[in-house]
C-alpha cells in the first residue's frame, strides 16, 4: 500500500461543557482550524474542519487505554472518523458508517503505526458497537457539526 496522507497534529484543549471544574475527562475541542489529505488505498478524500468541533478522540473504554490510547498516536485515524460519525458526510459509497470505519483501519495500519491485529481489534470493536452512536445522533447534533466540516471526496 502506497499512501500520500498527510494529517495536521490537530491542537486541542479539554472541552468544559459546564464551567472549568466540569470536565467529563474525554471531550476535546478543536482550538485552531484543522485539515486532513487522506490517500489511502481505497480513500482519496481532504477534510476541512473549523476550531470549535468537539471530540473525544477513539471511543475507547477506559479499561483498554493501556492499549489504545484514544489521545495517542491512533488519533491519525480517529480524528478523520469521529469527523465522520458527527457529520454523516458522504466520501465514497452508499454505506457512509462502513466507510468510516475502513478509512479509520487504513489510517491505522499506514499513519499510526498499529499492527493488523491492534488495527482489526479496533475496526472490529467499531462495527460491533459503533452503529448505536451513529444511528442515535441526532439531527440537529449532524446539522451543527457540519457547520464547522467540509469534505470533499476525490472518487
Amino acid at each position: 500500500m502506497t499512501t500520500k496522507t498527510h494529517i495536521e497534529k490537530p491542537k486541542l484543549e479539554p472541552f468544559f461543557s459546564n464551567g472549568w471544574k466540569n470536565w467529563n475527562g474525554r471531550d476535546w475541542i478543536l482550538v485552531d482550524d484543522w485539515c486532513a489529505s487522506i490517500r489511502t488505498e481505497n480513500y482519496a478524500i481532504d477534510i476541512y474542519v473549523k476550531a470549535g468541533l468537539v471530540t473525544d478522540g477513539g471511543s475507547v473504554p477506559g479499561f483498554w487505554h493501556f492499549r489504545v490510547n484514544p489521545m495517542g498516536p491512533g488519533l491519525a485515524g480517529f480524528l478523520p472518523h469521529d469527523v465522520g460519525y458527527a457529520t454523516h458526510l458522504t466520501i465514497k459509497g452508499e454505506d457512509v458508517r462502513y466507510d468510516y470505519d475502513c478509512m479509520m483501519w487504513e489510517l491505522h495500519r499506514e499513519e499510526s503505526g498499529f499492527g493488523w491485529s491492534k488495527a482489526h481489534a479496533v475496526y472490529r470493536a467499531v462495527r460491533m458497537c459503533g452503529w448505536a452512536p451513529w444511528k442515535n445522533r441526532p439531527q440537529e447534533a449532524i446539522d451543527r457539526a457540519n457547520e464547522y466540516v467540509t469534505v470533499i471526496s476525490h472518487h
